[in-house]
Formats: C-alpha cells, sequence, structure tokens
C-alpha cells in the first residue's frame, strides 16, 4: 500500500494527494545480512507539480525501519508532511492492533521466518524487532490521529478547504499530543 501510494503520483499525473503509510522504496539499507532493496524503483520527477504528499510513519516499525522511511524524503522534490508518530509499528493504521494485530503481525513475521529463512530478507530479525501491544501508543489513538491527518490531508488538496490547510500547514505535533499521541513532523 505504501509503496503504491508512493508510485501512483508518478505513473498518472491526475494523482495529486498521496498518503504513502509505512512505505517499503529502494533503499540502501541492510539488515544484517544483506539490502532491504525489495521495491522498483519510483521517478519522483514524474510528478505533476501540484502533487502534494503526506507520509505516515511509526519509529518502531519492524519491517520498514525509519532509517528507510527517512531516506525517502531524499527523492521526493514536491511538497511533503512526514509524521513519525512515536511507540508505534508498521501495522498501526490497523483495526484491533492492541487486541489483535500486533499478536499477528508477530506470529505472521514468525512463521514466515520458520518458512523461508532467507538471510535477505532477514523475516527473523524483523519478528524480533516486532513490539508488543503494552510497548506501543495505543491503537484507537494511533487510529483516530491517522484518520483525521488523511482526512485533512485530502480536504486541503483536492477540496482546497482553508480550514484542512490551515491544520496541516500548523502544529500537527501539538494537536496530535492533545489526544495522547506524540508525533514529529517534518516539511518541505
Amino acid at each position: 500500500g505504501g509503496w503504491t501510494s508512493f508510485m501512483a503520483p508518478s505513473i498518472d499525473q491526475r494523482v495529486i494527494a498521496s498518503v504513502p503509510m509505512c512505505p517499503g522504496i529502494r533503499s540502501d539499507f541492510k539488515y544484517e545480512s544483506g539490502p532491504l532493496n525489495v521495491m522498483p524503483e519510483i521517478d519522483f520527477s514524474k510528478y505533476s507539480e501540484d502533487t502534494k504528499t503526506l507520509i505516515l510513519c511509526a519509529d518502531r516499525d519492524c519491517i520498514i525501519p525509519l532509517q528507510v522511511q527517512l531516506e525517502n524524503l531524499k527523492r521526493l522534490e514536491n511538497e511533503y508532511r512526514m509524521v513519525i508518530m512515536f511507540r508505534a509499528d508498521h501495522n498501526h493504521f490497523v483495526d484491533d492492533i492492541d487486541d489483535v494485530g500486533q499478536v499477528w503481525l508477530k506470529d505472521f513475521l514468525v512463521r514466515l521466518a520458520n518458512i523461508f529463512p532467507d538471510p535477505e530478507m532477514n523475516l527473523k530479525l524483523m519478528a524480533e524487532r516486532c513490539c508488543r501491544p503494552g510497548q506501543l501508543v495505543d491503537g484507537n489513538t494511533a487510529k483516530e490521529v491517522w484518520r483525521g491527518l488523511i482526512l485533512a490531508h485530502m480536504d486541503r488538496v483536492l477540496k482546497r478547504n482553508a480550514d484542512a490547510s490551515d491544520f496541516i500547514r500548523g502544529d500537527i505535533d501539538a494537536a496530535t499530543e492533545t489526544i495522547g499521541a506524540h508525533t514529529y513532523t517534518i516539511s518541505k
């Protein structure tokens, strides 16, 4: 999903609002055993000059490390906002993250590591880095933040809503803190 959200504006100029969530793109990042080069290159120069991107990512992402997320910024030429949620993991966008989602993610990665012990992917390391639900931000809070940010971004770009624009260009981190989430926003 995240990679597709990055790719879409490069192949269709009509896509002017993009929200990649924990996107995996080509990277020089290396797990202990090899590079994380799982996605084809994206040509960001093909984005329409009107394209605005809101990148949502997690500081404890066990699958796509924050370092890789930050590398995405080097490639973007258009306006963007990256919102990093603290104490969140790769799946902090799904329903029931506290009760089901995070436990499922860890179990899924452990099972995949046993089936595919490929040192290039290093699924075992991903499983080890996957946090338990109690170590992470409350799932309902995370979902409220992500939904609000996505809605504001889309309203700003697609509806040209002034309130949404003010919110997205304002102090996102202060706004998220009022509902119990800690974020750090990077803008261009």
